[in-house]
């Protein structure tokens, strides 16, 4: 997987003439406003290829592909290496709007993939629904919200999310999904379950999500690490926890050892199951104040944030050179709503599966919400 010099294709990079390779869509394609980028595994060798075509024709996960056009090499831009970025998961090859023609051939399916197939039909659908209700750039941010489906937020509103220090809302990378299992265990316990109950709820809700959202490799690490940092807590001591943690890594960086220097979500979730585990006691105790049961789950939840910006922040800082000084009091002003917004957005998107009007309904509450969230940006 890691050897570049194994890649027949490499061979390839960089022809005078076009070639031409069949292969099958292993991933749910990646669609932005003006193009989608697809990653193919070519028949032959197995190689894996990521192309870069227009909107024109819609090409789904499995299709079977024609594709002619230049095989290169990933390119070095200024501030981001893309051929490592791709390396560490064993890419080394692209093509830029090649002709891509789309071959009737059956899908050729293992009980997983049939089941991944028909759960990115239900997003798509989901998705849609959120289309219907909201009019941009609003359904754009729940979609980020809810499913990490931030790629079409316009350019002024994502600059403002940077602004503001708020950007890490509306993508699902590795210290959202921490803090999203950390808010839905807190969530769980002030509702009266029992830490047990919330334990194991919480796990079959995070995996449930990520499922839904369509396996994205970032999320799934991510998922792994929050787990293991909740089943940390649930020991309740320090040293256990960190153990733990440091198992987890140890065991996934034997499996790749390029997501430590190369994925910066692997990064973000260790860093932000750290954070909970050694900075949410220090934020709990500056946060003493509101150790009131009507105001326990906020402060809970304004801890395991807080904590987690803190240990992230210089990953953050050093990838995207952003370091927003108004992010304490905008994320002080917006997280109390995200919970909810993010909980009532993915019921308008399944309702409106079913019902235009029910999903209506739901949708005044969110309106109100975004446009509190947008007054903050």
């Amino acid at each position: 997987k890691f050897a570049a010099h194994t890649d027949p294709l490499l061979q390839l990079h960089d022809a005078s003439k076009n070639i031409t390779i069949v292969g099958e869509i292993i991933q749910e394609p990646d669609r932005r406003s003006s193009f989608q980028k697809l990653i193919i595994q070519d028949l032959a060798s197995k190689s894996l290829i990521i192309i870069t075509t227009t909107n024109q024709t819609e090409h789904h996960y499995l299709d079977r592909v024609e594709v002619r056009g230049r095989l290169k090499s990933p390119e070095v831009f200024e501030g981001f290496n893309y051929k490592d970025y791709l390396m560490k998961d064993g890419i080394y090859s692209v093509m830029d709007y090649p002709s891509v023609q789309t071959l009737s051939l059956p899908h050729r399916y293992t009980l997983a993939r049939y089941v991944y197939e028909k759960i990115l039909f239900l997003k798509t659908a989901l998705l849609f629904s959120i289309d219907v209700q909201f009019l941009p750039p609003q359904n754009h941010i729940i979609k980020g919200l809810v499913f990490g489906d931030d790629k079409n937020i316009p350019k002024d509103v994502r600059n403002q999310f940077n602004v503001t220090g708020l950007s890490h809302l509306t993508a699902v990378s590795g210290s959202n999904i921490v803090m999203l299992i950390q808010v839905a265990m807190i969530f769980l316990l002030a509702l009266g379950l029992w830490r047990g109950q919330a334990f194991y709820i919480t796990l079959l809700f995070i995996w449930f999500y990520i499922i839904l959202i369509g396996f994205p490799i970032s999320g799934i690490r991510a998922v792994i690490m929050g787990s293991l940092a909740l089943v940390a807590q649930k020991l309740g001591r320090q040293n256990s926890s960190t153990r733990i943690l440091v198992l987890a890594a140890t065991v996934m960086l034997l499996q790749n050892p390029f997501l430590l220097r190369y994925d910066i979500g692997f990064q973000l979730s260790f860093l932000a199951s750290l954070g909970i585990i050694y900075g949410k006691p220090f934020f709990d105790h500056v946060l003493r104040f509101m150790n009131h049961p009507k105001l326990k789950m906020i402060q809970e939840i304004i801890s395991v944030t807080f904590a987690a910006q803190l240990f992230t922040l210089p990953i953050i800082v050093y990838n995207f050179g952003n370091l927003s000084l108004v992010a304490p009091l905008t994320n002080l002003l917006v997280l109390p709503i995200i919970s909810l917004l993010t909980i009532l957005g993915f019921l308008v998107s399944f309702l409106g599966i079913f019902s235009n009007v029910l999903a209506f309904v739901v949708s005044l509450p969110c309106f109100f919400l975004l446009l509190y969230l947008q007054k903050v940006l």
